[in-house]
């Protein structure tokens, strides 16, 4: 594959209603997009990092941690309806520089500060390798149990097997199953713009277990905290920033 031209853009809205100012939250007493831009920047993969945002607040933050932030979000993909893809896409076409057949765009979302810049730019590197036309690279973690033996259990607390026939099955028999990890994607800047779904037709770059924290409620947060102190101190965070 020819030379290829990388750039990052992360979208940061403003209006999470579980976790208020989510993507400016503090983390050793930076914000959490902060983290994330550069990491971005230590990778050495991107020729810039972009950030897509409906809130002036996140525009200066972002642009004081060195991304640049053409033109605040328009409202209509700002809100909790919206998927990634069309608000990368709407990103794209609005910015000329990151069109062309050449270009590969890394959505990563302003959480994400546990992907290491290594990560990023051993992300990049697969790019070359994949028939990636058409195609996304996504992160994904491995299921810690086999999916397949799930159980549902109803309103009585009584449980069934999604599949019964496997219950006796081994677990080393069962192949191996991940999920998405929310963490980043990488796709041709002509791939972001096509209306399909990211999932449908991707490779996996797998993270270990401590390389993301999906953060949905404050517990997460903290445990957010708690890996990043771990990893920069050898000691746990315990305080809420």
């Amino acid at each position: 594959m020819d030379s290829l031209t990388f750039y990052c853009v992360i979208p940061a809205r403003a209006g999470s209603k579980r976790i208020p100012n989510k993507n400016i939250q503090l983390v050793d007493n930076k914000p959490l997009i902060s983290h994330v831009i550069e990491n971005a920047l230590r990778s050495s993969v991107f020729k810039k990092v972009f950030v897509s945002t409906d809130s002036q607040q996140i525009a200066d933050i972002a642009i004081a941690s060195g991304a640049k932030v053409p033109e605040l979000r328009n409202e209509s993909l700002s809100n909790d309806f919206v998927p990634t893809r069309p608000v990368i896409a709407d990103f794209i076409l609005r910015n000329r520089e990151l069109q062309g057949e050449k270009v590969v765009i890394c959505c990563i979302y302003p959480f994400a500060i546990l992907v290491s810049p290594q990560a990023l730019s051993n992300a990049a590197d697969l790019v070359y390798k994949l028939d990636f036309k058409n195609k996304y690279l996504v992160s994904v973690k491995k299921y810690p149990h086999p999916i397949q033996r799930a159980l549902i259990q109803d309103n009585t607390g009584f449980l069934s097997a999604i599949n019964p026939h496997l219950l006796e099955k081994r677990t080393q028999d069962l192949p191996e199953t991940f999920h998405d990890a929310g963490q980043f994607y990488f796709a041709f800047s002509t791939t972001w713009t096509i209306d399909s779904s990211v999932l449908a037709n991707a490779f996996g770059y797998e993270l270990s277990k401590l390389d993301s924290v999906d953060i949905d409620n404050i517990e997460d947060l903290d445990e957010m905290r708690n890996i990043y102190a771990l990893r920069q101190y050898g000691l746990p965070d315990v305080k809420r920033n």
